[in-house]
């Protein structure tokens, strides 16, 4: 791995230490991901890049308040807010060099197909 790659996992490993769900969450992502990926016969290369994205989807949460993701009830002001993540995770990953496609990913990863998704709606 490049030493960028090895920088967004400590990323990935600080947000885990200011939301405990973070990681779980992420890890379980990136399995479903790998698991759904090979039920689908995706490429190899496709294959480590949803698996990766599932990995570092929620990097961006690093640039949110802790109080904030440990909120039960959240404001419609806050919930913008933390609808940016997406946006954050993908500008983190697609500052390592190779890993735009990764970034993409990332960046559709609460999008829907009925268009009602985030951040690009």
């Amino acid at each position: 791995m490049s030493k960028d790659v090895d920088a967004l996992f400590i990323i990935k490993t600080l947000v885990s230490v200011q939301d405990k769900d973070t990681v779980g969450h992420s890890n379980r992502v990136a399995k479903y991901c790998h698991y759904f990926g090979k039920h689908l016969d995706l490429s190899l290369h496709d294959l480590r890049l949803i698996t990766l994205a599932g990995y570092l989807h929620d990097i961006g949460k690093v640039s949110l308040d802790e109080d904030l993701l440990s909120k039960k009830d959240i404001t419609p002001e806050e919930k913008q807010i933390i609808t940016q993540h997406s946006i954050e995770s993908a500008n983190i990953v697609s500052s390592v060099l190779g890993l735009n496609e990764v970034a993409n990913v990332i960046l559709a990863h609460h999008e829907r197909w009925d268009g009602k998704g985030y951040p690009l709606g």
